[in-house]
């Protein structure tokens, strides 16, 4: 990967750690994201039935908040509003 190898995890470089980390949980998110956004599109074009998970994240998105797919994706520390306030 050419994130380790230009910030090689090691003990004195503890920023490379957390930044690698931080990496991962985009990563994931961007996947979660996009292979929402295409079922999001098939549906919309009646090619498959929009679940009520896609659905709720179609909601979400006109709001613009975080859905429960994206707060399972990030975790809980990366969007506290969400459970202070509850599902959308």
């Amino acid at each position: 990967m050419y994130l380790q190898a230009k910030y090689p995890v090691r003990y004195e470089e503890s920023m490379n750690t957390v930044l690698a980390q931080e990496l991962l949980r985009f990563n994931r998110l961007v996947t979660v994201i996009r292979s929402s956004l295409q079922e999001m599109q098939k549906a919309m074009r009646g090619l498959v039935l929009m679940s009520a998970e896609l659905e709720h994240v179609f909601l979400s998105m006109m709001v613009g908040k975080v859905g429960r797919t994206g707060v399972c994706v990030l975790g809980p520390e990366k969007d506290p509003g969400v459970y202070a306030l509850g599902p959308v």
